[in-house]
């Protein structure tokens, strides 16, 4: 709370000056940092981000103790509790080491085919692929339930399974040795969010980077 404080008085009555503390997921780092978060630097050069990682539960225990202005998560989380400004849908890919591939895969895979296979997921897309496979009544093998893409990746890379995660997760991993197809689903797909509490304070520097991410949305 002290630290929120701080950073209250010193973007208070300037908004382009300070300290814009942020909250970040380890599987927004294929998209971040963003085209919006470098014009926002562009045009507030005396802007200092200071991030703070973790988990989507963490980020939110942040957000709610003051200690961070904004929370950048990816869905789903408890939508209902905060401000919200999303990011555009990405699919989901799947990823496997070669000699889990089938002879005759093409450039995509199937649900059913997935479905035959053990699965690798962060924790957060776990209701959402079960939702999804169930729909098109199959039942999927979780051997692995995770907290992060990243461990995502690398169990896929020791050939576990087969790693189901955002796409543009892929800019940031070492994918050598894996195999990636997009999967045939259209709802298999996820989003970002920029979020803040409904009931406190948006410092200057908070609400004109979010003006700057709105701004970005509509021109894609």
């Amino acid at each position: 709370m002290a630290s929120a404080a701080e950073r209250e008085v010193q973007s208070y009555g300037k908004g382009m000056s300070g300290v814009l503390s942020i909250g970040t997921i380890s599987s927004s780092s294929g998209v971040l940092p963003s085209k919006e978060m470098l014009e926002f630097a562009k045009h507030y050069p005396r802007v200092r981000f200071e991030l703070r990682e973790g988990n989507t539960f963490a980020i939110i225990d942040m957000l709610e103790k003051g200690i961070i202005d904004l929370g950048i998560v990816r869905e789903p989380f408890a939508e209902d509790r905060f401000h919200c400004r999303y990011s555009g849908y990405e699919p989901m890919v799947a990823v496997r080491r070669k000699e889990r591939e089938a002879p005759d895969s093409g450039g995509s895979v199937t649900l059913a085919e997935l479905a035959k296979e053990p699965l690798i997921i962060y924790r957060r897309f776990e209701h959402l692929i079960y939702e999804t496979f169930k729909d098109n009544g199959l039942e999927p093998f979780i051997c692995c339930l995770n907290d992060d893409a990243r461990t995502t990746c690398a169990w896929a890379m020791k050939g576990f399974g087969v790693g189901l995660m955002p796409k543009s997760i892929l800019g940031v991993m070492n994918t050598e040795g894996l195999i990636v197809r997009d999967i045939e689903s259209e709802k298999l797909t996820t989003r970002l969010a920029v979020i803040w509490e409904k009931n406190r304070y948006l410092s200057p520097l908070g609400q004109k980077y979010i003006e700057f991410f709105e701004m970005g949305q509509e021109i894609k």
